[in-house]
């Protein structure tokens, strides 16, 4: 047995092996000790093999643990008898990957469950994605960056990590030589990824076996229908999806009959930064959705409406005329409060269409999907009824094209209900699947089976009357059977067609042709009427199956509905406004309010705020505050109130005025990634840069804190010019956060600078929330460490600290040569090293005054800034000397 499990196994390197031994499955060696770690099994030895088992019975809660940790598991049966004279011959009868599985027990159902293939060519990263539990295939391919140069590794993996922030799939399948070709992109397979990585040859890449592939799939001649050209670098990584499904995952793909090219520019972008700072679908704490936009956003009645809202949330539209629609439809149902509250009744009694469709076409639908069908097409003909005219359509035609459509399905609905029962088995060998009165064979098939006593009497009684002999009975016993018996004296009055079966001393038995056919009947009627019930549910099933084009038409726009009517119905909770969408860039928000934080407030607590950006105004927003007053809130608001915009929501505003997006940028906060070898600030570089090489005039950046990673002088020097360039080169409406406010002395038409309203008129500070035009100066550091509980010594030293470098500097307890020994408190006097004051320069000869190109500070601001921070006693007569020419030259410019 063990031969034949390493046999086995050996086929199967990569899963977990659930080998059937009689009612239990079992894991050996390497298996069985990472299932008993995984599933909290009692490990066991036997011939100093390692082996744990599951139940047969409970192994779909335990096979679902496994998915859920991200491994494979392959089950193999026992596909003969025992018959003790030779091993039971047992095989793989399915491979279930965490992308592959049909089963809705293994599966979220608000979340998309996405298996993606990536490669890498010489100027184009291409994605092919699927969710083989709806059918739907999606592929895109992204060019290089031809400015990367030496950085083309650095781009790739960009792109790279953007779309799997956007997809999060649970099963990765990658080119062999992308992952092989730099140690970053080998990152790809670690544990953050939260996904199965299978490394897959270079050569199961090629354009025109997916097209081979797809055209078959498809049965058509070319991919033009789907405005897909031959040519196209998006299709290379099909080819290898496709076959892993049908090879691996042992999956017809009859149900996948739709292919979409996605483009960005149909798309708001969001990077894996944008998605991850804003909170969207995954919180920073716990990697759950609580105190997430998702959580606030999805009222949906549906599953299919969580998952569609969930896409629409990380590719929101940038199509102007897609946009107002969807706020149209959220209006129209927001101003009809009864409309509302009946669609939403109607799409409560939807089930998950989409993935019902998904498991007809791979024929693993039981009886109460089938039902579950019937039971959504109902529904869903009383929602086209309701909104039909969305889709240009009249009741009519419902939620399809066509009245001829329509009854297609009302027919199929009609045909489930009159074939399966209320409530049917789910499995097919218990039966009580069909309705009785619905197959006369069956309905005779369950008397024989249920009436089998009946039926005999009646037959006795029958030919009692036909020989007229009334002391005639019908028994039974394990060797004869069924057979008639009489006495002795009686015998010669029954005819011919009664044969003698056995005599005894008082009574002759005898059998008929009929009673014969009669036993025989009710011995296999069980079995036969379970053939004929399954029989009638394929049929069914593939009748039903027989119409996924207009099944699938009919899920999406039921999902569409849901969606609609989710945002009219949070508008409508929550206070949300429509907002006006426009092609100028520009953003004007009166009254804007955080969506998240003010959910989890009480009612009227949250302080609004009001922003203008572009237009005819500046375009950049300096902003300045303490910490707690509230700048990282406003930052984000703003930010979330455009994506919400973008996706079709009404958003959490008095009023809002928001050009058209191509991209939101939010760097916000920073931590280090020690996986991926990143220190804080160069995560914090790494965003900013993307930021500055990717960010357009339509793009919308918020930043906040560039430059507080590393030291004061650096920190305000790359914050510096990260301004500037945003000002001159970039031109996107911007939020800049800092506590850098020597950066509010910049002079620009397209500048602006803002702060966060403190009231510090008594002892007890009060942030205000509020933000408003000009510059707040101080930080309130000290404070806010007080309000935290730090030791009052602390606070009082720091204190008497930042008073002194507020007016100039401060001397250091001992000085900067290596062997000074004196500690921290003592020894201070006139003649040791002083720390120079913030913003000024580390040196005097390492400070350079002359202005580059594009300059924004005035020559005099930069010389009083420089001033505040020398220290004159300290300096030499040379260096004194070398700063008056620098500054003259400097001038002189």
């Amino acid at each position: 047995m063990l031969e034949q499990y390493e046999r086995i196994k050996a086929q199967h390197r990569d899963a977990i092996l659930l080998f059937r031994l009689g009612d239990f499955y079992e894991m050996f060696g390497e298996d069985a000790r990472e299932g008993a770690r995984l599933l909290g099994l009692t490990l066991t030895k036997r011939q100093e093999m390692a082996m744990c088992g599951v139940p047969h019975h409970a192994s779909r809660s335990y096979i679902h643990r496994l998915l859920r940790h991200g491994r494979k598991v392959a089950v193999c049966e026992q596909t003969s008898a025992p018959n003790g004279k030779s091993i039971t011959t047992r095989e793989v009868v399915e491979v279930l990957s965490p992308g592959s599985v049909f089963d809705l027990d293994y599966l979220d159902p608000k979340i998309s469950n996405f298996i993606a293939a990536i490669s890498c060519d010489t100027n184009h990263v291409s994605l092919a994605w699927c969710d083989v539990s709806t059918g739907e295939l999606n592929v895109t391919a992204h060019e290089i960056p031809s400015h990367e140069g030496d950085n083309r590794s650095s781009a790739v993996e960009s792109i790279v990590r953007r779309e799997l922030a956007r997809l999060s799939p649970s099963e990765l399948l990658v080119q062999e030589s992308l992952l092989e070709r730099t140690d970053s992109l080998q990152r790809l397979a670690a544990p953050e990824h939260a996904a199965v990585v299978n490394r897959i040859p270079d050569w199961g890449f090629n354009r025109e076996q997916s097209v081979r592939r797809l055209t078959e799939l498809f049965g058509v001649v070319s991919l033009q229908g789907f405005g897909i050209e031959r040519s196209d670098p998006a299709l290379t990584p099909v080819a290898a999806l496709l076959e892993y499904l049908e090879d691996n995952a042992r999956h017809v793909l009859a149900h996948i009959s739709h292919l979409h090219r996605h483009t960005d520019d149909r798309f708001l972008v969001l990077d894996d930064a944008t998605i991850r700072n804003l909170e969207l679908v995954h919180n920073m704490q716990d990697g759950g959705d609580a105190y997430t936009l998702v959580e606030v956003m999805d009222e949906c009645c549906s599953a299919m409406g969580s998952r569609l809202l969930r896409r629409w949330m990380l590719s929101p539209s940038r199509r102007r005329d897609v946009i107002t629609d969807r706020h149209d439809r959220v209006a129209e149902l927001y101003h009809d409060q009864p409309t509302l509250q009946r669609l939403r009744g109607d799409l409560s009694s939807v089930y998950d269409l989409e993935r019902l469709v998904g498991r007809l076409g791979v024929e693993k639908a039981h009886p109460k999907d089938v039902r579950a069908i019937a039971g959504t097409l109902r529904a869903a003909d009383n929602i086209g009824a309701t909104v039909s005219h969305w889709y240009g359509a009249t009741p009519e035609t419902g939620l399809l094209d066509s009245a001829d459509d329509r009854q297609t399905l009302l027919s199929i609905e009609e045909r489930i209900v009159t074939t399966l029962d209320d409530d049917p088995a789910v499995a097919l060998a218990e039966g009580g699947i069909i309705r009785a009165g619905f197959d006369e064979e069956l309905d005779r098939l369950r008397a024989l089976r249920d009436e089998s006593r009946h039926i005999l009497s009646e037959y006795l009684e029958e030919q009692r009357r036909a020989t007229g002999v009334t002391s005639l009975k019908i028994k039974y016993n394990r060797v004869l059977g069924h057979f008639f018996e009489v006495p002795s004296g009686q015998a010669r009055r029954l005819p011919d067609d009664f044969i003698r079966r056995q005599s005894l001393a008082n009574a002759e038995r005898f059998t008929t042709t009929r009673l014969g056919e009669l036993e025989d009947q009710i011995n296999s009627a069980g079995e036969t009427a379970d053939l004929r019930e399954q029989q009638l549910f394929m049929d069914l099933r593939a009748a039903v199956a027989g119409k996924t084009a207009l099944l699938t038409q009919m899920a999406r726009r039921i999902s569409e509905v849901d969606v609609m009517a989710a945002l009219a119905y949070a508008a409508t909770l929550r206070g949300w406004r429509r907002p006006t969408m426009t092609d100028t860039p520009v953003l004007n928000i009166h009254g804007g309010r955080h969506p998240v934080v003010e959910s989890h407030l009480p009612p009227g607590d949250f302080v609004d705020n009001d922003l203008s950006l572009g237009g005819s105004g500046p375009r950049f927003a300096l902003v300045t505050g303490p910490n707690m007053a509230g700048k990282s809130t406003v930052l984000r608001q703003t930010a979330l109130i455009v994506l919400m915009a973008h996706v079709g929501s009404f958003v959490p505003a008095e009023t809002a005025e928001l050009g058209v997006t191509d991209r939101i940028f939010c760097r916000v906060g920073a931590s280090d990634n020690i996986a991926r070898g990143e220190s804080t600030f160069l995560v914090e570089m790494n965003e900013t840069s993307n930021i500055l090489r990717n960010a357009t005039d339509r793009s919308l950046i918020i930043m906040d804190e560039v430059g507080r990673g590393t030291s004061t002088h650096d920190g305000l020097a790359i914050a510096w010019a990260v301004t500037e360039y945003l000002l001159e080169e970039v031109q996107g409406r911007t939020l800049f956060a800092t506590h850098y406010h020597e950066l509010a002395h910049l002079k620009h038409p397209q500048f602006t600078a803002l702060g966060m309203a403190v009231d510090h008129s008594s002892e007890t500070i009060v942030f205000l929330k509020k933000l408003r035009p000009g510059t707040e100066d101080r930080s309130y550091g000290v404070d806010v460490a007080r309000m935290a509980g730090l030791p009052e010594a602390v606070i009082s030293r720091a204190r008497e600290l930042l008073a002194r470098l507020e007016q100039g500097g401060v001397t250091l307890p001992y000085g900067t040569d290596p062997s000074a020994t004196a500690s921290p408190g003592v020894g201070r006097s006139a003649g040791e090293d002083a720390v120079p004051a913030a913003g000024a320069p580390d040196s005097p000869q390492s400070a350079d005054f002359s202005a580059p190109p594009g300059e924004l500070f005035h020559p005099e601001d930069l010389l009083r800034t420089e001033l505040a921070g020398i220290d004159p006693d300290s300096l030499a007569p040379r260096e004194a000397l070398d700063l008056i020419y620098r500054w003259k030259r400097g001038l002189s410019q």
